[in-house]
């Protein structure tokens, strides 16, 4: 004799099937956010690449000045460097 009564048999089958479809979700889901995080990913990776040749730019240009002037503004430079933490877009796609 069965000791699983009709009732607890249905419910335990929508349990299963419950189960099954939030198994379902949790792999459908990755694979539905994938493309907007590649979208995210590559305008940050622009973002931080633009960052970076301003960066780049503004070195560049500091050696044309006097020193003075250059010495004030490559600090600045390491000063804004510091704040913004690495620019480096390989880094940046790392993480």
């Amino acid at each position: 004799m069965d000791s699983v009564t009709a009732r607890e048999r249905d419910w335990l089958e929508i349990q299963e099937r419950y189960r099954h479809e939030d198994d379902r979700k949790k792999v459908e889901q990755p694979i539905k956010e994938s493309p907007d995080e590649l979208t995210q990913n590559i305008q940050l990776w622009a973002h931080v690449t633009s960052i970076e040749q301003f960066l780049r730019g503004v070195e560049e240009r500091a050696k044309s000045l006097a020193q003075d002037d250059r010495a004030r503004v490559l600090k600045r430079l390491d000063m804004v460097r510091d704040f913004l933490g690495t620019q480096d877009p390989i880094n940046f796609f790392k993480s």
